[in-house]
């Protein structure tokens, strides 16, 4: 039983389980899921990941053509490439949206990292809305990881 904003919620006793656990990596970017051709297209490049640095800037609308040398194959899942790859950079293969072919290696984030960081944006997002609609008449309150 939860009972939301109260305090009171029933605590139950947690098992704990040992197994190897694999991180999977994620480059801090989002694709195109609607792209069709080679590779993966970026639709998107998450403010604050290490794919938005200067030294490794990814752009919208690159194709990643390789991860570590691994060709990017049609219909096979990304997870293929970036499991167990959380230690250490990530060698990228991308062809710019002027078809310059680039190689860069990128530092891993962990999901948690990721979530923390789309969050980030969206909150701002709506920061930037509210006060762009109101003409800063509104101010925006936000009550973080209320539970």
């Amino acid at each position: 039983m939860n009972a939301s904003h109260t305090g009171y919620k029933l605590l139950v006793k947690q098992i704990e389980y040992s197994v190897d656990v694999v991180y999977t990596a994620h480059l801090g970017v989002k694709f195109d899921t609607s792209y069709s051709g080679e590779g993966l297209k970026i639709n998107d490049v998450i403010e604050g990941s290490s794919a938005s640095q200067s030294k490794s800037l990814l752009e919208l609308g690159e194709i990643i053509t390789h991860i570590d040398n691994q060709i990017i194959k049609p219909n096979v899942d990304l997870m293929v490439y970036l499991n167990g790859k959380i230690e250490n950079d990530i060698r990228v293969t991308g062809q710019s949206i002027k078809g310059e072919i680039r190689e860069l290696n990128l530092r891993p984030h962990n999901y948690a990292e990721i979530r923390e960081l789309i969050y980030n944006e969206w909150l701002e997002s709506n920061r930037k809305c509210y006060h762009a609609l109101s003409d800063n008449e509104i101010g925006y309150v936000h009550v973080a990881k209320m539970k």
